[in-house]
């Protein structure tokens, strides 16, 4: 059993960066070719295409199923963030893709090993330095609002900063700032779904029906399209189905 599924933590993993990456790793990452993104990215160096690869590689761990696999892939992500914080500590997005990386690392161990690693409390602290860096960028919002929420009902409320109310209040405000972008759409409506309070539940139908009316610009938006309408299909089955799919989201 997973510690906690960080899974749709992958919100940010499909909006552009605040500084422009490599131009070949940016069109080999549009086009759903992530590891010749890694490569690109890794030649050309700099902060930003460093933290650019750890994105491609954490994209790579949101598909892959193998629990082995995607926490060694986690570990050269951290590797990739790491170098990009040391080469520019005040670049938002290297902190936020350690953040990502560690969650995504956490949600593939057993629970007491997860717990042990300290990694969600670390990842919680990377997602904080990126908030500093960047307050009004509505990826690093929705990421810390899943966070907060997925943490806070699952019994975690012991973490710091695990506060379903203010994670909700971190979507709604990251919606205010984006509110056509379908991968933070589609994250907004899994994790008030998920929550389950009656009176989030329409904003999270608006969320998801927004997700449905996007266009999308790339193959990780277009996957991620798919499961909206997934999600749609689920709801629309009955209360069974939307609890099977929400329980199975990643």
């Amino acid at each position: 059993m997973r510690f906690m599924r960080f899974a749709v933590l992958f919100a940010l993993l499909t909006v552009p960066a605040a500084a422009a990456p490599d131009p070949v790793a940016e069109a080999a990452y549009v086009r759903g070719d992530y590891a010749g993104a890694v490569a690109a990215a890794a030649r050309a160096g700099g902060a930003e295409n460093l933290a650019f690869a750890a994105k491609a590689l954490n994209a790579i761990s949101y598909f892959d199923r193998d629990r082995k696999t995607t926490r060694r892939r986690c570990d050269e992500a951290m590797d990739f963030a790491e170098a990009a914080i040391a080469a520019d500590p005040s670049f938002a997005e290297a902190h936020f893709n350690l953040g990502v990386a560690m969650l995504i690392k956490a949600s593939n161990m057993g629970a007491a090993r997860a717990f042990l690693s300290n990694l969600p409390a670390r990842g919680r602290r990377m997602f904080d330095r990126a908030l500093e860096l960047d307050p009004d960028f509505a990826p690093f919002l929705v990421a810390s609002a899943a966070w907060r929420i997925e943490v806070a009902n699952r019994g975690g409320g012991f973490f710091y900063g695990a506060d379903a109310e203010e994670g909700y209040a971190e979507m709604i405000r990251a919606r205010e700032i984006d509110s056509i972008d379908n991968v933070i759409a589609h994250e907004c409506a899994v994790r008030l779904l998920a929550d389950g309070r009656a009176e989030w539940r329409a904003a999270a139908l608006a969320c998801l029906d927004d997700a449905l009316a996007a266009a999308t610009d790339s193959t990780f938006e277009a996957a991620i399209q798919e499961k909206s309408r997934q999600l749609k299909a689920a709801i629309d089955a009955g209360p069974e189905a939307e609890k099977a799919f929400l329980g199975r989201r990643r």
